[in-house]
């Protein structure tokens, strides 16, 4: 991957399984700067407190599912 680091460099997937809080993951499935792989994994070590993921469709852009949190909450 281009300009990015490696994930087992500084990987949370470690850490993950400390989270005590209920969570959501929100993932471009066609970013280009991350491996699908590494957010599941993320995903999988995450305990169910609960825990949810929400796969953002038919755009590459990682920050332009943003703007649907911000009209839902409008």
């Amino acid at each position: 991957m281009m300009g990015a680091l490696p994930l087992d460099t500084m990987s949370p997937r470690e850490y993950a399984k400390d989270i005590k809080v209920p969570t959501m993951y929100v993932q471009a499935r066609n970013d280009q700067w991350t491996e699908l792989s590494d957010i599941l994994s993320i995903y999988d070590n995450t305990p169910d407190n609960p825990k949810e993921f929400v796969w953002i469709e038919n755009t590459k852009h990682r920050y332009e599912h943003t703007v649907i949190f911000r009209i839902s909450r409008i």
